[in-house]
C-alpha cells in the first residue's frame, strides 16, 4: 500500500496553468470559438462555469477572486466582444493569483 501524501499548506499560490488554446484565443478572438472552448480554458484556471437555467441561453463564468460574473451566450460563433472580455477575465485572474504568490 502506497503511503499517503501529507497535506501541505504552502503560503505561495501555485502558478496558474492555462489551457494551451488560450494563447490562440487571445491572439485571434474573431475565430470560430464555441462555449466548449471557453469551458476548457475556464476550468483550467479555476473559473466556475454555470449552465443556463430556465430556458436561458447564456452561461455564467465566475471566480471568487474576481468581481462579478461574465455572461456569455451559447450561440455559435461567440462574438469577439465576449471572447475579449473572457480573455481579460483570465488575465486578471492570473495577475491576481501571481500577486498572491509574491506577497510576503
Amino acid at each position: 500500500m502506497a503511503p499517503k501524501k501529507p497535506k501541505t499548506t504552502a503560503t505561495t499560490a501555485a502558478p496558474v496553468r492555462v489551457h494551451k488554446s488560450f494563447e490562440k484565443m487571445r491572439a485571434n478572438p474573431k475565430d470560430d470559438w464555441t462555449i466548449a472552448d471557453v469551458k476548457k480554458i475556464a476550468r483550467s484556471v479555476g473559473i466556475d462555469v454555470a449552465s443556463p437555467r430556465g430556458g436561458g441561453s447564456h452561461y455564467k463564468l465566475m471566480h471568487s477572486e474576481l468581481m462579478g460574473p461574465l455572461t456569455m451566450p451559447y450561440k455559435r460563433p461567440i462574438k469577439p466582444f465576449y471572447i475579449k472580455l473572457f480573455v481579460k477575465m483570465v488575465l486578471a485572474l492570473i495577475e491576481e493569483q501571481n500577486e498572491e504568490g509574491t506577497d510576503d
